[in-house]
């Protein structure tokens, strides 16, 4: 079964070898669209040969328009996905049996075409660039926050539509099964240079028009100027689910050999 991972970055150096390592070992087809990162992501994916291309919005983190590049490049795709995986580089959704295509295989066999997920999101707590454990963020950041759902995993239709963290299929009855593991979101681990970039672009995309409910959480990040206090959230190695947290610790970051 061919499930395709689709992704959209900006500046996103630190996570996509991680990320394109994830999806090989889930054995998942990673497809990328590039928003004109200009710190060497965009080169890093053609040199390890990457299936991607180059979306230009004039300088804004505008949704609608990444999103509908994901979809219109999703149905030019040859052979056609049996699943998609609409994703984030800083985004891991994880298998218990830490396979994400067998999990989907057995949701296609129950006849599921929607897939939701637990997903957890992990904040910096105070700890720096120079405190990264083995230089990577998964032996770094442990405090997360509460447990929410998302549906963003989805057999393949020529009638998908993306709407913020929601993935739907026109004029088709959905079918929701249940992943059995638990997705882990790192994007509030980033440094406060590239978090206020990213806001920057955000604001840019507002004032022409971008939806504000979308990306609010970056005004809620900017108001805590990106640290958020271990009082108020919970130590996920004091947790069941830190046994996701050690599959990714073992990742080895991808690089192409040839």
């Amino acid at each position: 079964m061919k499930i395709a991972c689709m992704l959209t970055v900006w500046n996103e150096i630190e996570y996509i070898p991680y990320k394109i390592a994830f999806c090989k070992q889930n054995n998942l087809v990673p497809y990328v669209v590039d928003n004109y990162s200009d710190d060497g992501t965009w080169e890093w994916l053609q040199d390890n040969k990457i299936h991607s291309h180059r979306l230009d919005t004039n300088g804004m983190f505008k949704l609608r328009p990444l999103q509908d590049e994901l979809i219109k490049t999703l149905h030019q795709m040859e052979p056609k996905p049996d699943w998609c995986i609409y994703n984030g580089c800083d985004l891991f959704p994880l298998a218990h049996n830490n396979n994400l295509h067998d999990e989907l295989v057995r949701l296609d066999s129950l006849g599921f075409n929607m897939a939701n997920i637990n997903n957890i999101d992990v904040y910096n707590t105070g700890e720096g660039i120079e405190d990264r454990g083995v230089n990577n963020v998964f032996n770094t950041y442990f405090y997360t926050g509460k447990t929410r759902n998302f549906t963003m995993i989805h057999k393949y239709s020529k009638r998908l539509h993306y709407q913020g963290d929601a993935v739907f299929i026109r004029d088709q009855v959905s079918n929701t099964g249940k992943i059995n593991g638990l997705q882990i979101n790192y994007g509030n681990t980033k440094t406060a240079e590239e978090r206020d970039g990213t806001l920057a672009r955000r604001s840019k995309a507002w004032e022409n028009g971008e939806h504000k409910v979308h990306g609010s959480h970056y005004r809620v990040g900017k108001s805590k100027n990106w640290e958020w206090s271990k009082g108020e959230l919970i130590d996920i190695r004091n947790t069941d689910n830190y046994k996701y947290v050690k599959y990714l610790q073992e990742l080895v970051p991808y690089e192409f050999t040839g």
